[in-house]
C-alpha cells in the first residue's frame, strides 16, 4: 500500500515538474526580439539604417542591409574602412580600398549593403554599448573617429518605421 501511495507521489511531482517546465519554454518562446537602429555621422559620411535585431533566448543578432552615404559633393575618397560591435562581438565590418561612391553599384554618392546577417553567439543586454570605429581617407587626409552608445538609448519600438537615433561623431 505504501509502494503505492509513493508512485502515485512521484508520479504527481513528475506531472507538476513537466508543465513547469513546459509553461517556462512558452514564455521564453513569446518573448519579444529587441530592435536596434541608428545612423552614424561624420563631417564627410553618413552611415546610414544600421539596424540589428537581438534574440537573447538565442544569443544571437541579426543585422540588416545599410546605407554609406557622402555628405557634400566635393569630397574624394580612397578609402573607407568601418566597423561596428556589440558587447566586444564584431556584427557589422566594411573595408573598401578604393572610393566607394564612384563604384559601378553606387549612385548620386550613396552605396547600399545589402548584406543581411545572422551572427551566433552574441550576448547583448540592454545595458551594453556599441563601439563604432571608422577610418577612411577624405581629400587626402586620414580621419579615425570613434565612438560609443549605450544600446538602452537606440533601442526601436517595433511599430516605429522611423530612424531618429543619429549618432554625431
Amino acid at each position: 500500500m505504501v509502494g503505492k501511495h509513493r508512485a502515485a507521489a512521484l508520479l504527481g511531482l513528475i506531472l507538476i515538474t513537466t508543465i513547469v517546465i513546459l509553461l517556462y519554454y512558452q514564455f521564453k518562446l513569446r518573448e519579444v526580439p529587441k530592435v536596434y537602429s541608428f545612423t552614424v555621422e561624420t563631417e564627410d559620411l553618413r552611415i546610414k539604417d544600421v539596424e540589428f535585431v537581438v534574440y537573447s533566448n538565442a544569443n544571437s543578432v541579426y543585422i540588416a542591409g545599410h546605407n554609406l552615404e557622402k555628405i557634400g559633393d566635393d569630397k574624394q575618397f580612397s578609402g573607407v574602412t568601418y566597423g561596428i560591435s556589440v558587447g566586444g562581438t564584431m556584427i557589422l565590418s566594411l573595408s573598401q580600398a578604393d572610393d566607394p561612391f564612384t563604384l559601378p553599384d553606387s549612385f548620386q554618392g550613396k552605396m547600399n549593403d545589402n548584406t543581411r546577417n545572422l551572427i551566433q553567439n552574441v550576448k547583448a543586454r540592454e545595458h551594453d554599448t556599441v563601439n563604432i570605429e571608422l577610418l577612411y581617407m577624405v581629400n587626402g587626409g586620414a580621419k579615425n573617429v570613434t565612438g560609443t552608445v549605450n544600446l538602452s538609448k537606440i533601442a526601436k519600438s517595433i511599430s516605429s518605421s522611423d530612424n531618429k537615433n543619429v549618432i554625431r561623431l
